[in-house]
């Protein structure tokens, strides 16, 4: 129905313009209704994230925003929608100013689901390739190959090399992940950043304490 509102289904001819707060009101009716795209969407309108529908509309409702843009979110990620946990990584990564802090823990958690989730799917892609069960190519949401996303990667990396915010470091996951960032970067063509990459994951598990040289 919100998006019947926001296509001028309910407007006056040749008007661009519709009633935004009832498309608002049936797209909560939708997430109360457990519908994961209204969630998701809600999610980002209470977050003010990039979004197709209601993409001008700020809730007349503005307390506790961010905590009901959170709620939602990691209601959609419950749901199986992936991309929230994408939002939901660079959200505890970066917190919200004077609304939520920073929690690299959390980050790292969804980080990990979210490029793990990814993963897999491109890995069945590229099955379905091999055995010609799919003319599908080793594409992810948005057609945006996996190994476009070495910057995710690459960012996991850097919270366990880094440390902090709830985070313990752990710098051979650390290296491995910059190893993993930098096969993806090898394998969209940008060399220059797999060096980068591989000399991070150096870097990472030469930080990592000598054993032998704790137990003495």
């Amino acid at each position: 129905m919100c998006k019947c509102y926001q296509v001028g289904r309910f407007s006056e001819l040749g008007s661009e313009e519709f009633d935004e707060e009832s498309a608002f009101f049936h797209l909560e009716q939708a997430a109360e209704l457990c519908i994961k795209e209204a969630i998701f969407i809600l999610a980002k309108v209470y977050l003010d994230l990039p979004r197709d529908l209601l993409s001008h509309y700020c809730p007349m409702d503005q307390v506790n925003q961010i905590s009901k843009g959170l709620n939602l979110m990691i209601r959609a990620s419950e749901l199986h929608e992936i991309e929230a946990n994408l939002y939901l990584a660079q959200l505890f990564d970066n917190g919200v100013e004077e609304s939520l802090e920073a929690d690299w823990k959390q980050a790292a958690e969804y980080y990990e689901k979210y490029i793990r989730i990814r993963e897999n799917e491109s890995n069945i892609i590229d099955e379905d390739s091999e055995t010609n069960e799919s003319d599908q190519t080793n594409t992810i949401h948005n057609e945006i190959p996996f190994h476009d996303r070495h910057d995710t990667v690459a960012r996991l990396a850097t919270l366990y090399k880094t440390g902090g915010y709830n985070l313990l470091c752990n710098y051979r996951k650390a290296g491995d992940l910059f190893n993993k960032a930098a096969e993806m970067t090898t394998a969209a063509m940008k060399g220059r950043l797999a060096n980068k990459y591989y000399m991070s994951a150096e870097e990472a598990y030469g930080l990592e304490p000598d054993n032998e040289s704790e137990d003495s």
